[in-house]
């Protein structure tokens, strides 16, 4: 099962809730393609041997410009400008080689301070030990796509084409895309785990959980790797059973059967996702991390079926879509699909370990 986590950057998320979505979505995941921020930082720094002068330059002027740096902004600038002129000199004499000599220490430390920066930026979201498993064969980083703003609201964002892509290649169909964690406190929701529950009005999306998992950042790579092994082949049956599911939900128009199919599928899915749980429960490097570290948090992860026009709604409530953005999507999907169709995705809960592993 092949699963993305896409996320332009927002105010509202944090890289450490990035973590918690690529660390609930690894073990299962045959391959996990993730288009954010904290995707775009491991992707720079497993290209840091190829960084060039321009690229180098332009990193410290981002880097000086979100601390509030304008004296060394200004400062690079002015350099930038000087080595330009002294590079158009066609017969350089001791002066000009030895600011060449020096301009090109400088471009030595500047690397070594940003990559001490993406260091401590990972190192502050718990995943310094896991940047290697961004192998581009299981974990896989796009492109990441954020246009601000102020940019020229008649180019088209690319945004647009890849969230379109999600909801109408067939493809993409057969794929899981992760939601944030606030989409349950955006959206009405009617949960199909709860028996009794009763719900006033029509729910904007279904739910039922899956599992939920531990995050825990003192796993080592190697660790993580061997977890991985051993629950992606024990996720296999509910897995297989979830894109079945996905399939089937995709042609349904959302409403009250949706609401019947879904509360069929979960009482037929619970019991493999209850042998998942306890394969989790039970898996020993996790027993053992949580009796070293003591305080941590579980995630649970849930399958959500709501309208596309529920999802793009989010989508820009979220800040993922600017209104320009959000207006051209809504545009073209009407043009090709029925907004009310259905789709199938994940979204992570915050969950307290005082729960005691209860779905």
């Amino acid at each position: 099962m092949d699963t993305y986590f896409i996320n332009r950057l927002t105010p509202d998320l944090s890289l450490f809730t990035e973590t918690a979505c690529f660390y609930n979505l690894y073990f299962i995941s045959d391959k996990l393609f993730l288009s954010s921020p904290l995707a775009l930082h491991i992707e720079i720094y497993h290209e840091s041997s190829i960084w060039g002068e321009e690229f180098i330059l332009k990193m410290m002027e981002t880097y000086w410009n979100a601390a509030g740096d304008t004296a060394s902004v200004d400062d690079l600038h002015e350099l930038i400008k000087s080595m330009k002129m002294i590079k158009k000199v066609k017969h350089k004499g001791k002066p000009e080689l030895l600011m060449i000599n020096q301009y090109n220490s400088l471009l030595i430390k500047f690397k070594q301070e940003l990559i001490e920066d993406l260091e401590n930026k990972f190192q502050g979201v718990c995943v310094f030990g896991w940047v290697d498993l961004f192998d581009r064969k299981t974990v896989i980083a796009l492109n990441y796509v954020h246009y601000e703003a102020e940019k020229d609201t008649t180019k088209e964002d690319p945004l647009i084409k890849r969230i379109s892509d999600e909801f109408l290649d067939d493809e993409n169909k057969k794929k899981f895309y992760l939601l944030l964690p606030k989409f349950v406190q955006l959206k009405k929701e009617f949960s199909v785990a709860k028996e009794n529950n009763r719900f006033e009005g029509d729910p904007d999306f279904y739910s039922f959980p899956l599992y939920q998992i531990p995050l825990l950042p003192s796993l080592s790579k190697e660790t993580m790797q061997l977890i991985r092994g051993e629950l992606l082949r024990k996720a296999q049956p509910f897995t297989g059973m979830l894109s079945e599911f996905k399939s089937t939900m995709q042609n349904k128009v959302f409403g009250e059967h949706v609401k019947e199919l879904a509360n069929e599928f979960y009482k037929k899915i619970k019991p493999e996702t209850e042998m998942f749980q306890q394969s989790i429960d039970k898996q020993i490097y996790f027993q053992q991390a949580i009796n070293a570290v003591g305080s941590f948090v579980y995630y649970k992860l849930n399958v959500g079926i709501a309208s596309v026009a529920t999802i793009i709604d989010y989508y820009r409530e979220s800040n993922i879509l600017l209104p320009f953005v959000y207006e051209a999507l809504k545009k073209n999907l009407s043009l090709h699909m029925d907004m009310n169709s259905c789709d199938v995705f994940f979204y992570l809960t915050e969950v307290e370990p005082a729960n005691d592993n209860a779905l």
